[in-house]
């Protein structure tokens, strides 16, 4: 079996809502295909549709309610607890100023960055869903099509991208094992702080 053939029977499939740590995972009737955009190659990728065994809610470990979508994204690519990077250095967090600290920092920075040129409605980064999926057990996948939230280019595909780009980014990292406390922001200080406490 190829790993195109295989992409299309794993069992995971996550419906995430960007950056919204208190939505319940979703269960869906699918009314079609999902897309998904899978790179089999360093120049080539292939868009294939996920097989009906994919449509059906898995039996592997779901999480329920209070699950952090953006999270599962990072523990898929990193393999590190997520809530390591909650409250990291100026970026990791709510509210992102300073200077960057490092590597991780910088991922974060990007991340925010990268929110802010969706140009999707104020907040949605908080609401839209999307679809994406834990490919071999350490790539996240964005899906081509988001359902009822629109395809290729629509605000669901760009945030799930930028939440697939910071997974990757952090992957480049060990995982952090203390807290890089900004100090060029004032109020990041504060928060850092608080989370130290």
């Amino acid at each position: 079996m190829n790993d195109i053939e295989d992409a299309g029977r794993q069992g995971d499939l996550y419906i995430g809502r960007s950056g919204d740590p208190w939505s319940a995972s979703s269960a869906s009737n699918y009314e079609k295909d999902i897309l998904l955009s899978v790179p089999s190659s360093a120049n080539d990728t292939k868009v294939l549709t996920v097989a009906d065994g994919l449509k059906e809610t898995s039996t592997h470990a779901r999480f329920k309610r209070g699950v952090i979508h953006l999270y599962n994204m990072v523990v898929c690519a990193t393999g590190c607890n997520p809530l390591a990077y909650k409250g990291y250095g100026c970026y990791c967090g709510f509210l992102g100023s300073g200077y960057v600290i490092d590597g991780i920092d910088q991922c974060c920075k990007m991340h925010d960055w990268c929110y802010d040129a969706t140009e999707c409605p104020m907040f949605s980064e908080y609401f839209v869903p999307y679809y994406w999926r834990c490919y071999h057990g350490y790539k996240p996948v964005c899906a081509v099509e988001h359902g009822d939230w629109g395809g290729s280019g629509s605000c669901a595909q760009r945030l799930c991208e930028c939440d697939r780009s910071l997974a990757e980014c952090l992957k480049k990292y060990p995982c952090p094992t203390t807290k890089a406390v900004c100090t060029s922001s004032p109020w990041r200080l504060v928060q850092n702080l608080f989370m130290i406490i």
